[in-house]
């Protein structure tokens, strides 16, 4: 069975807190998904760094395509997230979610966020409920 990537971007064109923050799909398979954004001065704190709601936006978009590439809708029930790296403007972020457990009605998932650097910013874990066909 082959990934229907055209039938996920549709779906997912209609994200509109991805598109107002920019983030974009960048590969999807069964299970795992890559996407991407680049901070803006909207995504910033007070401190000038990348505010942690941004990064968790980012993430918590990962682990919608991720979950959803079956085609089956999935959606989140738990997420948890862990900072480890500030970024500041311009910074490319790309988020990974990876597909560590799925049963019937529920799906784990691994969701690390990146700089264009390769340096860990975040780390996510979430848990998804499938609502079936």
């Amino acid at each position: 069975m082959t990934i229907d990537k055209a039938e996920i971007l549709r779906v997912f064109a209609h994200d509109y807190l991805a598109q107002l923050l920019g983030i974009e799909i960048v590969d999807v398979d069964y299970g795992i998904a890559r996407v991407r954004g680049i901070v803006t001065k909207q995504m910033l704190n007070a401190l000038g760094k990348t505010h942690g709601a941004a990064l968790f936006a980012i993430a918590d978009f990962a682990l919608a395509v991720a979950s959803n590439s079956y085609g089956e809708p999935a959606v989140s029930t738990n997420v948890s997230i862990n900072y480890l790296k500030s970024s500041t403007l311009g910074t490319v972020i790309e988020a990974t979610a990876t597909e560590e457990n799925r049963s019937r009605k529920m799906g784990l998932y691994r969701i690390e966020i990146c700089d264009d650097k390769a340096h860990k910013l975040a780390l996510a874990h979430g848990e998804v409920y499938l609502l079936g066909k």
